[in-house]
């Protein structure tokens, strides 16, 4: 799940960046997609650096919320006393 993830990550962030392209171009986004890829193909370091940047923190924001997913069903789950029928710990998931 972490492959997919990290690759549906990479996929917005481009896509934030085509659309910020398309905004500054003052073009459709779909007018803009060629001229993007061959702005990152020949970007600077400075450029894919803040690509990268952008794409790392966006990653670290969703594991985040998902761990704080999973503490509030952990939580959940304990209100509703059902968690004798589970014999797994839910403390290895996080």
């Amino acid at each position: 799940k972490f492959s997919l993830m990290d690759h549906m990550a990479h996929q917005v962030i481009a896509m934030q960046y085509l659309l910020e392209l398309a905004k500054q171009l003052e073009m459709d986004p779909r007018a803009c997609i060629s001229s993007f890829f061959s702005k990152i193909q020949l970007a600077t370091d400075e450029y894919k650096k803040a690509f990268y940047d952008e794409l790392e923190a966006f990653k670290l924001r969703i594991r985040k919320r998902a761990k704080e997913k999973i503490q509030e069903q952990i939580k959940e789950m304990r209100k509703m006393k059902s968690w004798s029928r589970f014999p797994w710990d839910p403390e290895v998931w996080i």
